[in-house]
């Protein structure tokens, strides 16, 4: 899978903001894909990735793992029947906690099971997609926060 990099002068930024801000990166993307992206800001302390939309957040300096939202059972199985159902329509970006099927067409079908899903007009995220209670989480940590979004899964944060 092809991963971006972040653009220097974000890295830049990022660096100079995280003097005075804790910094918390809020993506669908899996915590291996973001530390893989953010590679050149590993060393900030003061920084942190929340991913798969909400469901856990990965703190740099100590390692802690906060899980905002926890997979049950029933919900993993109903997931690897959608997999399955699925897999061989399009390309299923390698998650944790829920499944992210990449394809320029529009699904049918997915109503049928008890689970979540948003389509962006190029990916549909399947499961649990909830990246405002982690804001919450951070804002009764840190005080103030500051959300900025650019997609249908950034609703809640923002």
């Amino acid at each position: 899978m092809h991963i971006k990099k972040c653009p220097k002068s974000i890295i830049k930024g990022l660096k100079q903001l995280s003097k005075h801000f804790h910094i918390n990166i809020s993506s669908g993307r899996s915590l291996l894909y973001l530390l893989e992206m953010y590679q050149e800001i590993l060393d900030v302390a003061n920084l942190s990735f929340t991913v798969e939309n909400g469901h856990y957040t990965y703190f740099n300096s100590t390692g802690e793992i906060i899980q905002h939202y926890k997979v049950r059972i029933t919900e993993r199985q109903l997931l690897n029947k959608v997999r399955k159902n699925i897999e061989k329509r399009g390309e299923i970006e390698p998650k944790e906690m829920f499944l992210t099927l990449h394809t320029p067409k529009r699904l049918h079908g997915l109503q049928t099971y008890d689970l979540q899903y948003l389509y962006n007009g190029e990916a549909y995220d399947i499961g649990y997609i909830d990246k405002g209670h982690p804001v919450s989480w951070f804002k009764n940590h840190f005080g103030k926060v500051l959300a900025i979004g650019d997609n249908y899964n950034d609703k809640e944060m923002l």
